[in-house]
Order: structure tokens, then C-alpha cells, then sequence
């Protein structure tokens, strides 16, 4: 399959789930270059289930994707293209922050330690943890663990990153200041994201194109900008997902 100019990720024909259950069924998307996109839905629809194959960890039943300069993530070798961050940040607990950074360097690169000292210090200076290098994980706050995943994330200098639930267990503020991160690496980098999201403020800041997943429906059940789908999407599933107030207000008489 080849992948067209300006294009991320591209998903073909994409099932998952069990041989007896498929969760979903001939996904077909694509994911443009330096876009910010999102996978949504609501419990149970398989946003987490999707990520996973979007970056390898699991095999589909049917179907393929596609990263571009990447190829298939299940058969690539070499040095990884992309950077994830997972749900809890995925820090190991028991090594320095600095440590956790310089891992992907000492596996994928020749770099020498001062050399990758630096490139340590530029990432975390990237998101804000400038000075941190020696903190452990649990001395760090939650929002602070988050950035330096998505340090972490970036310190092969990918063109993409997957991120998972980044706005998950923060407070309001918090979250509102991670999704200004995000939007600034995307600018500033020309950075391609992906993330699994259910925060509606997180989805309204950053969200440029989405697909919304639906259980009954075992596929897509709406793409495109959720800021029009809020308000133009003919299928009342779809605007009650990003107006779930609507479900609870009363009738006017």
C-alpha cells in the first residue's frame, strides 16, 4: 500500500478485536502530516484497542497500517520514527528522569554521553522540565510526569507522536496547560499527533480532525472537525458525544 503525499498514517481495511468478536470492523482512515488528530468515543468502543495497533503492540485481524517514512509498525526495524506517550507516562519508577530520556538514546544511537546529556537537556527544556534530570518519577507532580513522557517521547526527534488519554487525571488547570504544550510542539515542530482523548476542553483547544468510534456500531460513526460535527452532524449520537448536556436538559413545556 503506498502512502500519499501529506499523509501521517494511513489505515486500510483495519479490524480488530477477536476472530469470534471483531471490536471493529474495516476501519479505512488517514491521518494528515502536521495535523493534530484524535480518536474518539465512548466506553467500550475501542479507542484503546485501536492506539495499540496504530503503534504496533498488537496485530490486526485484517487489514494494514501504514506510517509514512515508518512503513507498517508490526514489521519495522531500525530506529523507531514515532514517539508515544502511554495513559500513566510510562516512566520507569526506579530511574531518574534524566535516565528514562537518555534509554532511547543508548539503544538507537552512537551518540557520546555529553552528547546525550544535551539532547536530555534540550527536550526537557522543550517541555518546561529544564533542571529536572535527577528527579525520580514519584518526586515529580502527575502534570509534570506527563511532560516528561512526551519528552521522552521526542528525544529521537520523531515527525510523530501518540499520545494516550495525555489530559487523563490531571486537574483542569493542568490539563488546560498540557494541551498548551501540545499545540506548541505541533506548531513549532511541524509535529504530526494522535491522541485518544475523552476531554471535550482538550478536544475543543487542539483538536483539528477526529474519528468517532461507536460500539454498536463496531467502526467510525462520524469524522471530521468536531467543532462542526458539535453542531452540523445529522445523527444525534454524534452531537449528543460532544453535547452530553443536551441529555439531561429538560423539556420546555
Amino acid at each position: 500500500m503506498k502512502v500519499e503525499p501529506g499523509v501521517a498514517v494511513q489505515v486500510v481495511g483495519l479490524s480488530v478485536g477477536w476472530s469470534q468478536e471483531p471490536l471493529l470492523v474495516d476501519l479505512s482512515f488517514e491521518v494528515r502530516r502536521g495535523s493534530i488528530f484524535a480518536i474518539l468515543g465512548g466506553s467500550g468502543s475501542g479507542k484503546s484497542t485501536l492506539f495499540r495497533h496504530l503503534i504496533g503492540l498488537e496485530a490486526p485481524l485484517t487489514g494494514r497500517v501504514e506510517i509514512a517514512g515508518v512503513g507498517d509498525p508490526l514489521q519495522a526495524r531500525g530506529r523507531p520514527r514515532f514517539g508515544v506517550l502511554f495513559q500513566s507516562s510510562g516512566l520507569l519508577g526506579s530511574w531518574t528522569l534524566g535516565a528514562n530520556l537518555e534509554l532511547p538514546l543508548r539503544r538507537w544511537t552512537a551518540l557520546e554521553p555529553e552528547e546525550r546529556e544535551a539532547v536530555v537537556c534540550a527536550r526537557l527544556g522543550q517541555v518546561g522540565l529544564c533542571g529536572y534530570q535527577n528527579h525520580l518519577p514519584a518526586e515529580l507532580s502527575g502534570g509534570m510526569r506527563k511532560r516528561g513522557g512526551i519528552a521522552r517521547a521526542l528525544v529521537l526527534d520523531p515527525e510523530l507522536v501518540f499520545l494516550d488519554e495525555p489530559g487523563a487525571g490531571l486537574d483542569p488547570v493542568t490539563a488546560a496547560q498540557l494541551d498548551d504544550l501540545i499545540l506548541t510542539l505541533n506548531r513549532n515542530l511541524g509535529l504530526t499527533v494522535v491522541l485518544v482523548t475523552h476531554e471535550l476542553a482538550s478536544i475543543e483547544r487542539l483538536v483539528e480532525d477526529c474519528i468517532l468510534l461507536d460500539r454498536e456500531e463496531k467502526g467510525i460513526l462520524a469524522r471530521g472537525d468536531p467543532r462542526q460535527l458539535r453542531v452540523e452532524s445529522p445523527d444525534p449520537r454524534v452531537r449528543a458525544f460532544f453535547q452530553p448536556e443536551t441529555l439531561s436538559t429538560p423539556a420546555v413545556p
